[in-house]
């Protein structure tokens, strides 16, 4: 599994950080996929979840106030997708 800092920064669209509690980071990119790393990424290869559900590129990506949930909102899809945080 690749980490986000061995992404390529051009396909990644947006990143978004949780709050102090959670410490999460959160990027989406042209290819559909919401990755999370742990805040702070100090690793090149840090170890990332990532998941697929939007057909195409994601345009935003916001955590709810308590950090419970991940929204995100498709482009081509237009779809808003709720992803749980375990």
């Amino acid at each position: 599994m690749r980490g986000i800092c061995d992404s390529d920064s051009t396909e990644i669209l947006e990143v978004v950080r949780s709050s102090d509690a959670l410490d999460v980071l959160a990027t989406v990119d042209e290819f559909g996929r919401v990755r999370l790393v742990r805040w702070p990424c100090v690793r090149e290869a840090a170890s990332a979840i990532v998941a697929l559900g939007h057909s195409n590129h994601v345009v935003r990506a916001r955590f709810t106030a308590d950090d419970e949930v991940l929204l995100t909102a498709g482009g081509h899809d237009c779809c808003v997708m709720q992803w749980r945080i375990v």
